[in-house]
């Protein structure tokens, strides 16, 4: 008879992880099912679980994130809960984790673990885990790399006034190259239609015998071709059609969207939005990196160029301006 009860193991340190592997080892030899009773081979019958109890919410939230980004996680083979939480309901579910606004999503730009945060004197700080290697990098606050964020942002983020006359100018093309399609749409039903009446026409001359077998199947064979042939372009007319400019419309309008989210200050949305341009991000030296992903790096060397740009155009009238003085 399989046992209601689980294998629980009662660990207070962080370094009771590793235990919990050696525990996990137990139970799948078969050990922990033959001491309640049964046999090596119905490990599977037997629930397993291990329950880590710390002595504060912050240490059982770090733990959590580790397990998590272990591989496989195994978060959920184990219980975290607080000495206080455990004696309060001990059968209660585990409890969630603490909504970091950056869980999760870098790494370090030094020895490539995940960066964890923690919360210090009512501040959340970004740090590495150092799983891997003993690591030089220092704690960094999150307001920090909130506010680079922000500047990340910037970078890929059109003025309204180029995204409007972008915008403008792909309607524009839209717009001509919808005629040009319907034309071509045109031409094309008119061909279907010849292409048609010519298998119609070869069918009649084949009954009054006025073709032969070899040349009417010929023939027949060439106009079945291109009636085909037409039918495959028209498809493809309709299945494209306007299709080729959506993506574009789209993306300037989220790049003209991008400065509303600065001026919002909603620190998830740029969270969100910074995935979207985004990929490698990294910290290292308390500074944020990553690689703008295709579109939006022409974007951000655009923005760039016209900054470069603006600004040797100001250093040269202050150079005229000091030599008239």
């Amino acid at each position: 008879m399989v046992p209601e009860t689980t294998f629980i193991a009662w660990l207070r340190k962080v370094a009771g992880i590793s235990k919990a592997a050696c525990y996990l080892a137990y139970y799948k030899s078969g050990g922990y099912a033959e001491k309640c009773g049964g046999l090596r081979g119905d490990f599977k019958e037997y629930p397993f679980r291990v329950l880590f109890v710390f002595k504060t919410a912050e240490r059982r939230n770090n733990t959590a994130e580790r397990l998590i980004q272990g591989n496989p996680p195994i978060l959920t083979q184990v219980w975290l809960t607080t000495f206080s939480e455990a004696t309060a309901d001990p059968f209660g579910a585990t409890p969630a984790l603490k909504p970091y606004l950056y869980r999760g999503l870098f790494r370090c730009g030094e020895c490539g673990c995940f960066i964890t945060t923690e919360t210090q004197k009512g501040h959340n700080y970004l740090r590495c885990t150092k799983r891997v290697s003993p690591c030089t990098q220092k704690y960094v606050r999150e307001d920090e790399i909130a506010a680079q964020v922000d500047r990340i942002i910037g970078k890929v983020a059109l003025e309204a006034s180029i995204a409007d006359a972008m915008l403008a100018e792909f309607k524009k093309e839209r717009a001509q190259s919808a005629n040009a399609e319907a034309a071509a749409i045109a031409a094309t039903k008119a061909a279907l239609t010849v292409c048609e009446k010519q298998i119609d026409l070869l069918l009649d001359l084949r009954l009054s015998e006025q073709v032969g077998e070899a040349e009417y199947v010929s023939k027949k064979h060439t106009l079945v071709n291109r009636k085909a042939e037409l039918r495959g372009k028209m498809e493809s007319f309709e299945a494209n059609r306007l299709n080729r400019f959506e993506p574009a419309m789209r993306f300037g309008l989220e790049a003209k969207h991008a400065a509303n989210l600065l001026a919002e200050g909603n620190h998830e949305k740029n969270r969100d939005f910074l995935k979207k341009v985004g990929s490698n991000f990294q910290v290292a030296e308390k500074s944020l990196a990553l690689s703008f992903t295709n579109p939006w790096q022409f974007v951000a060397d655009f923005n760039s160029t016209r900054a470069s740009a603006r600004a040797d155009n100001e250093f040269s009238l202050t150079g005229v301006n000091w030599r008239r003085g």
